[in-house]
């Protein structure tokens, strides 16, 4: 069995990695509509899927002399922007080749800036997703 390594796995905002990340994850979900009625003769609930939404967190240390970091954060709140991020082993990695890929047009709904007396500043950010995400099984 290959089991990917955490560490392979990144949060790429464009076509950068988020810089000193420590954790990412992606959270992919499907919204339920509820179709019971009165007249459901089953005990069992009855139900479809709705729309899918998609969340990417991650956190890691503040450097903002990193180009890439603080291009993050101005999108996050200076811009309001749509970005387009992506979860998964970085392009161009022997892994990549045969891992899958996230990638879908998101919003930074929130970043933090953490201080702590005698620790390296911190960040954490949440993107939620604002369109389709597409899973990329290529590689490319």
């Amino acid at each position: 069995m290959a089991v990917l390594q955490g560490t392979d796995l990144f949060v790429s905002v464009g076509d950068d990695q988020v810089g000193f990340a420590q954790t990412c994850s992606i959270v992919l979900n499907t919204e339920i509509i509820d179709q019971n009625t009165k007249s459901n003769a089953s005990k069992f609930a009855s139900r479809r899927a709705g729309r899918k939404t998609g969340t990417i967190s991650t956190n890691g240390l503040y450097d903002p002399s990193d180009t890439a970091q603080a291009a993050f954060i101005t999108a996050a709140f200076a811009d309001s922007a749509q970005v387009t991020a992506s979860y998964g082993v970085a392009n161009g990695t022997t892994e990549s080749a045969t891992n899958p890929r996230y990638t879908g047009t998101f919003i930074i709904t929130s970043l933090e800036l953490n201080s702590t007396d005698n620790e390296d500043a911190t960040f954490t950010a949440t993107l939620e997703s604002a369109g389709a995400i597409t899973l990329d099984t290529t590689g490319s």
